[in-house]
């Protein structure tokens, strides 16, 4: 049984921005760089947030490396946006997916920073009551 709430969240924003990134990829005939930036930096922060996974026996270490995928993947989200604005209207809800999934994921890895401040302050309570 998975007893951190933080390890949940975490696993399923890495498969939210690795969903993503495959959608984003498979969802234009032709790629520009555009889409090539979106996609390795959605599979990066798939790849960082599974990574960040197995840090729980170092919280601090877990907590900086969320603090700083929940910034880019912040970004990521901003971009896809902006492609899809620059791109033109959404004519297919697959078009619209990958910026979804995005959200979804940007979303989740707030709720996983949230869940491992409060795993550390609890800690940290616990150590000032021995």
């Amino acid at each position: 049984m998975i007893q951190r709430v933080q390890t949940v969240y975490l696993a399923a924003a890495s498969t939210l921005f690795a969903v993503a990134a495959i959608l984003a990829f498979g969802g234009t005939d032709a790629l520009n760089t555009n889409d090539y930036v979106g996609i390795s930096i959605a599979g990066l922060l798939s790849v960082g947030l599974a990574i960040s996974v197995f840090l729980h026996g170092d919280r601090k270490k877990q907590a900086r490396l969320v603090r700083s995928l929940r910034l880019a993947a912040l970004l990521l989200t901003v971009l896809f946006g902006l492609l899809l604005v620059v791109e033109g209207p959404l004519d297919t809800l697959f078009a619209f997916l990958p910026l979804a999934l995005s959200l979804g994921g940007t979303l989740t890895v707030h709720l996983g920073a949230r869940a491992i401040k409060r795993d550390i302050d609890l800690v940290k309570s616990m150590d000032r009551i021995r």
